[in-house]
């Protein structure tokens, strides 16, 4: 438990453009019931921008909502899996478009578990003293890495970003705790393929990205790896699920977080969802979560969360929150929309065209992921 750290402040940034279950049903063998049904998804956001251009504005929205300048942040950790370039980092391009400049700033990919692996990184060196004021961004742009031939996997991922700003509390009294794990023996289960320096630049043609997912492991492993977290870090903070005023799991499908849900004993209306409109952000889908429950209202000051996320790599984490006691609901003077002027399906659609002459040309080989279990 870190007895000396509280969040500040919350903010979160979506593209406009929306990708419906109908969208994709006129270039997939697919409906929005059958997506729906096994997922819990309607719809999704696409992104025109990079990853650096969402995260700033979720950054900013963040900073905004506790009164702060990006001046007097003491460390930026951008959690991604989808970062604009190699070199520099996103956390570094994202910093530059904040403003910022002489502080700190790192990328941490841990994949779907990465937002709660930053908060177990920030909290213990916000506790120890190292830093004061750390903002933690969750920024994916997922449709990048799509290929849309791929029924089973393009259906479940979106775009956006959500940011926490975590500072040093001397009455914080122990508002925070946290828990990570992994399981390295699901590096196969869900992967994306040719890319990185691992691929063989040298070959004549380079084969379209696929994003590889074997569901019926990863609903199993995602359900126990989770439950494993949540009651570690429940047992850390000395409550029980009757003190928790709402659950937050990442939000990849909505009979994941309902398989855990069952298994912790909560009610459904302890559990917050916006899988429905989002679909699987990955690191983005805990922050971006927070700031929706904080602005219903779900959730109030001095009230506690749970939070739980896994992701590739089998990497899995949980974090105990309880919110400050003077929480109020601030109106950012920023739009947490970044404008586009092409719908989701006019900005895919080129790459639609592509990996499905890809996918033909491979016939018969070509075999659709099946990451979605029937």
């Amino acid at each position: 438990m870190y007895k000396h750290v509280t969040l500040l402040g919350w903010g979160k940034a979506l593209p406009a453009s929306r990708l419906s279950n109908d969208d994709l049903s006129q270039f997939l063998d697919t409906n929005d019931e059958w997506i729906f049904a096994r997922t819990g998804i309607k719809e999704r956001r696409i992104s025109a921008f990079p990853v650096s251009e969402m995260a700033a504005l979720a950054a900013s929205n963040a900073l905004a909502c506790a009164g702060l300048g990006i001046h007097e942040v003491d460390l930026l950790i951008l959690c991604t899996t989808t970062p604009d370039t190699l070199v520099p980092s996103a956390a570094s391009r994202t910093l530059a478009k904040l403003g910022g400049a002489n502080i700190a700033c790192f990328d941490l990919n841990a994949a779907c578990g990465g937002f709660l692996y930053a908060m177990h990184l920030a909290a213990s060196l916000i506790e120890s003293g190292a830093h004061r004021r750390i903002l933690l961004v969750g920024a994916e742009r997922l449709s990048w890495f799509q290929n849309w031939s791929q029924r089973a996997t393009s259906i479940l991922f979106g775009d956006g970003a959500g940011a926490l700003l975590l500072c040093r509390d001397e009455q914080a009294g122990g508002a925070i705790c946290t828990h990570i794990g992994g399981d390295c023996r699901g590096n196969e289960a869900i992967k994306v393929t040719d890319y990185g320096a691992g691929h063989n630049r040298y070959l004549k043609t380079s084969p379209s990205l696929n994003f590889l997912f074997d569901g019926k492991d990863v609903f199993k492993q995602a359900v126990s790896s989770m439950l494993l977290s949540a009651r570690q870090v429940m047992a850390q903070a000395c409550v029980d699920q009757t003190q928790l005023a709402l659950y937050i799991g990442h939000q990849a499908n909505a009979r994941i977080l309902q398989a855990v849900a069952d298994k912790l004993g909560l009610d459904d209306d302890k559990v917050f969802s916006n899988i429905r409109h989002y679909g699987n952000t990955s690191a983005a889908s805990i922050p971006i979560a927070v700031c929706e429950a904080i602005q219903q209202q779900r959730v109030r000051a001095g009230q506690r969360l749970l939070l739980t996320a896994f992701g590739a790599g089998y990497t899995f984490a949980a974090a105990y929150l309880k919110l400050p006691e003077r929480l109020h609901v601030v109106v950012s003077p920023l739009s947490e929309q970044i404008p586009q002027m092409q719908s989701g399906l006019e900005l895919i659609w080129q790459a639609v065209e592509r990996d499905q002459r890809h996918a033909w040309s491979r016939q018969p080989t070509v075999q659709m992921n099946k990451a979605v279990s029937n």
